[in-house]
């Protein structure tokens, strides 16, 4: 990644798409982006930060968290609609089934 204030608008753009993704409900889509910005975010991280742009890092890595915190708000709220979901078809499942085995 180049220098900071770019290197990072091209993460906070991912991360905008991810969010995005989130909000449609392309988790898969989501996955792959977030696959890249870990990439994106090592390569940043594996040289010191200049003491310089501290500060500045310190924002943006709160901005990040920010954006976070709300894609897995998100993903959560998916997961559980999902397990709902997935409750209510195993209990029409055993429900057919009792009615089956009891109409014979």
């Amino acid at each position: 990644m180049g220098g900071t204030p770019e290197a990072w608008s091209e993460v906070l753009r991912m991360t905008d798409a991810m969010l995005s993704c989130a909000e449609s409900g392309a988790w898969d889509e989501l996955s792959e982006l977030e696959r890249q910005r870990r990439s994106k975010l090592e390569t940043f991280f594996s040289r010191p930060v200049d003491p310089a742009e501290a500060e500045l890092v310190r924002e943006y890595i709160t901005e990040l968290l920010e954006l976070d915190q709300r894609i897995i708000a998100m993903g959560e709220s998916a997961q559980q609609a999902l397990l709902g979901e997935a409750s209510q078809i195993t209990r029409g499942r055993r429900a057919e089934t009792a009615y089956r085995q009891n109409s014979k």
